[in-house]
């Protein structure tokens, strides 16, 4: 008979530990949530759940066993060891942040050390005459120019891939600059005029900003990509130079225009060339008053634009990333030499800037798609990810 009862004891035990081992143990935690508080269940063991976070358990298998001893002890221990694990998680989180910015402001202390003025009163070096005279007829035919998405366009992808573009792979020599811009060194005069002649350019269907460098450029050049711009809708009986003219000189910074009298009549539109500000959105439709209270509706096409918000015409952003759909999102952050201590739009001095030379090899490196358009694409995609790992 005892032999019989300690059986079945047996038996119910190893049941109740089988019970609690598939229960998940749940603690009632007490929040203060502005003055007022409540209380919650939640789960100290792991779970899954395909709705939220903190699964809400029931609490009657709880309630059914808070009175057995086996189940407190059980209970004790999980709560024990849920505070254990919780304080070693935040133990080692922080020591990682520590470390994090413990470097960050190594590196900062790093630069700043060699920002001091140490050998400024020192005698300058002389270089020879004959050494400086070649290297200016070297670079006397440069482009410099920058991206309008830094986020969308990996420079070194652009460096490596324009001039095979232009068709001028293995003649011009691409380098990337600081400020987040780029420098393509011209062989002769009649190159980079024909270029720029095709141009405006883009690359990843977002545009670039090209301009002709001269050592005392005005740097605030590389805020305008030349476009030119078909003008359709002008009456008849106002088409001359003058009212082209004026015309364009309402939308932007005038610098030619494609018109001929002799055949005006029977041309659906004149072409004029304007500087366009990227900070100001693209306009394709425009009303303008010719004569009083008469309003006439002109429409503008942008030749070879590429990459615009249609939202609200930006060239700087993606419909996307637009403050009018979602409130906007950050285009930066993916810098391309992982050295962010100097701002985007900062004018970078005109000389002793820091260039890194891009080969031949690296170009042929960076070639992962046939098509021009995917091989863009790709560039870009494989370029950011470097970027990021190395920025880790």
């Amino acid at each position: 008979m005892r032999r019989k009862k300690a059986i079945e004891k047996a038996k119910q035990q190893r049941l109740l530990f089988l019970q609690i081992l598939t229960t998940i143990f749940v603690v009632e935690v007490n929040s203060d949530d502005r003055g007022g508080s409540f209380h919650r269940l939640v789960p100290t063991m792991s779970n899954i759940s395909i709705k939220e976070t903190t699964f809400l358990c029931d609490a009657a298998v709880q309630k059914k066993l808070q009175r057995n001893n086996f189940y407190k002890v059980c209970l004790q221990r999980t709560e024990l060891y849920s505070f254990l694990s919780n304080y070693l998680a935040n133990l080692l989180f922080f020591y990682w942040r520590f470390r994090i910015s413990l470097r960050f402001m190594a590196d900062g202390i790093r630069r700043a050390m060699q920002d001091i003025d140490l050998g400024f009163n020192n005698a300058p070096f002389v270089l020879p005459a004959e050494v400086v005279r070649q290297a200016a007829e070297e670079n006397s035919f440069i482009l410099i120019g920058r991206p309008v998405m830094p986020r969308r366009q990996n420079l070194r992808a652009i460096v490596a891939t324009m001039p095979r573009n232009w068709g001028f792979e293995g003649i011009v020599r691409g380098r990337v600059t600081e400020g987040r811009r780029f420098q393509f060194v011209f062989p002769s005069e009649e190159a980079l005029e024909t270029v720029l002649r095709r141009g405006p350019w883009a690359y990843a269907e977002r545009m670039l900003v090209l301009q002709r460098w001269t050592p005392l450029m005005d740097m605030e050049l590389l805020n305008f990509i030349p476009f030119w711009i078909q003008d359709r809708g002008i009456p008849f009986q106002y088409m001359n130079r003058e009212v082209i003219v004026n015309i364009a000189r309402l939308m932007g910074q005038y610098i030619q225009m494609d018109y001929n009298e002799e055949v005006g009549g029977r041309q659906e539109f004149v072409r004029i060339r304007l500087n366009w500000n990227v900070a100001h959105p693209v306009c394709f439709q425009q009303h303008f008053r010719f004569t009083l209270g008469v309003n006439t509706l002109l429409r503008f096409r942008f030749e070879r634009l590429r990459g615009f918000c249609e939202e609200c015409g930006m060239l700087t952003h993606d419909s996307g990333a637009c403050i009018i759909n979602n409130g906007g999102m950050e285009q930066g952050g993916g810098d391309d030499d992982g050295d962010n201590d100097q701002d985007d739009d900062a004018p970078a001095p005109n000389h002793g800037v820091i260039i890194e030379e891009i080969h031949e090899e690296e170009a042929m490196e960076e070639e992962v798609v046939a098509d021009p358009v995917q091989k863009e694409y790709g560039n870009t995609e494989v370029m950011e990810t470097e970027a990021d790992d190395e920025e880790l």
